[in-house]
């Protein structure tokens, strides 16, 4: 059975996520945007307030989502869902969209002056930080639908080894809770190592 609520905290925070990114033009710290307008504090506080739990949210959600579908699914058919609504829309998405996208940051903060068309090659050959703020490679907003990916995959892989240590930890320690959060110290510790234009696929799984 569909939970409707979590469809509606999950529309609730993208409608949100809206207003974060529009604001992350009027940065104050001069991370690189697509288009950068004077620094405004009050503006840029949307962005601060929402930082530390909008896109852990939105992970969140997608877990919880997952463990529905499960439940309805085998493991193949959810892979193959996952490819239909994430990988599918990711791939299309920066080769239509991102293009775009960069063509006016690299107008915008780098001066480019060539056309649109010519653009393309830059896009697919210039490779820097992989934010898009200079015109160069990026899928930009949707990394979120790449680590979604990888996350699921990751967790097909490895949900039979999960559930054999969650029943280790159950049946042999006297403080199971404090196990598990014990378990994701690693996570917390190296999640720069896995870390993309600033975000960490280890914090987000």
């Amino acid at each position: 059975m569909r939970k409707h609520y979590i469809d509606n905290i999950r529309w609730s925070a993208i409608s949100v996520l809206i207003i974060y990114h529009a604001a992350m033009a009027f940065n104050t710290w001069g991370e690189p945007n697509y288009i950068t307008l004077h620094g405004s504090r009050a503006v840029i506080s949307i962005v601060v307030f929402q930082s530390p739990f909008l896109m852990p949210l939105l992970f969140l959600l997608a877990g919880v989502s997952t463990k529905y579908s499960l439940c309805r699914r085998t493991a193949a058919e959810y892979i193959k869902e996952r490819v239909t609504k994430l990988l599918i829309p990711l791939t299309i998405g920066t080769l239509m969209i991102m293009p775009v996208m960069t063509y006016l940051a690299d107008r915008f903060n780098c001066g480019y002056s060539g056309s649109f068309v010519l653009h393309y090659k830059v896009f697919f050959t210039k490779l820097t930080d992989m934010t898009g703020a200079d015109g160069g490679f990026s899928v930009g907003h949707l990394w979120f639908l790449a680590y979604l990916f990888v996350i699921s995959c990751l967790f097909i892989a490895t949900s039979g080894l999960q559930k054999r240590i969650n029943t280790a930890v159950l049946k042999s320690s006297r403080h199971p809770t404090v196990m598990i959060l014990l378990a994701g110290l690693p996570i917390i510790v190296f999640h720069e190592l896995l870390s993309i234009g600033g975000k960490s696929i280890l914090e987000y799984l």
